[in-house]
């Protein structure tokens, strides 16, 4: 369930939809098998080992369908995902892998929070108390904001890229170098994974923050001094080797993170990650 989804939200987010172009059928297809695996109290197998992405993937693909299509038949489903996902938050704020654990880590967390953002931009009623549930988990495990002050700086003339990029302003002076960041079971920064340092980003945009608020413009900042990918010399792709650990995870919700940061943040990170990417692209053979 949790690969059909994540594939649908590829296509959907490459804007295919299961009604037009080229993939339609693909793409309806994949909503079927979703749905039709759907169990009726919202979720797909029961005590998955993996449930805790499985089940917000799925709503993710299923919200999203929705919010393209309009197609009403997608409602129930959106609708007994997100009651399900909410059922089963514990008493930390978050959620693991399987469904009855009372531990968390923000990397299950910060799906569940993509999943019901998505489910509450459908129209999807999700109950204000379960984000204030992920934000204790993400003020519990991420560092806390203690002497910085929110900023926001707009250059003095329109650099090339605003119509390139965006979001193409800056935040924060670029002189200061201040971080913040998220780790996984914890808010220790030598243990923070590269990963977790932009899913907390990208999850506290999704809970409100603004990309002026300090939290924001540190984890950015930690996330280009400590965590940007290094293009191997000439560019020789047989020889990369990540020193991270899960790099395309980290690329993924890094790619999320800083786009929605935009200006000088999104600008050096898209100039690596649009290399890196299709350069580790495996393009023939079994894989």
């Amino acid at each position: 369930v949790g690969t059909t989804a994540l594939t649908v939200l590829a296509f959907l987010g490459a804007g295919y939809t299961p009604t037009e172009g080229k993939y339609s059928d693909e793409i309806a297809r994949g909503l079927e098998y979703i749905l039709a695996r759907q169990l009726v109290i919202g979720d797909y197998l029961e005590n998955d080992l993996v449930g805790g992405y499985n089940r917000p993937i799925a709503l993710m693909a299923l919200a999203e369908a929705y919010n393209i299509t309009k197609d009403e038949r997608y409602v129930p489903a959106v609708e007994v995902g997100a009651d399900f996902l909410s059922s089963i938050q514990n008493s930390l704020g978050g959620w693991r892998y399987r469904v009855r654990i009372e531990t968390t880590d923000t990397s299950c967390c910060s799906w569940n929070a993509f999943a019901l953002k998505t489910a509450e931009k459908s129209g999807i009623r999700v109950r204000e108390i379960v984000f204030e549930g992920i934000r204790m988990v993400f003020d519990l495990y991420s560092s806390p904001v203690t002497e910085h002050r929110e900023e926001y700086i707009e250059p003095a003339k329109k650099g090339p890229d605003e119509t390139k990029y965006g979001f193409s302003r800056d935040v924060g002076y670029g002189k200061e170098h201040y971080k913040y960041w998220t780790g996984y079971q914890n808010n220790s920064y030598p243990d923070s994974k590269y990963a977790t340092v932009a899913l907390g980003l990208m999850t506290r945009i999704f809970l409100g923050n603004r990309r002026t608020h300090p939290f924001c413009i540190g984890a950015a900042n930690a996330i280009l001094e400590d965590f940007m990918e290094e293009i191997p010399a000439r560019e020789d792709w047989s020889r990369y080797r990540s020193r991270r650990e899960y790099p395309t995870y980290a690329w993924y919700y890094g790619t999320l993170a800083m786009h929605q940061m935009g200006g000088r943040y999104f600008r050096l990170w898209n100039e690596r990650i649009k290399k890196i990417a299709p350069g580790t692209q495996i393009k023939e053979g079994p894989d």
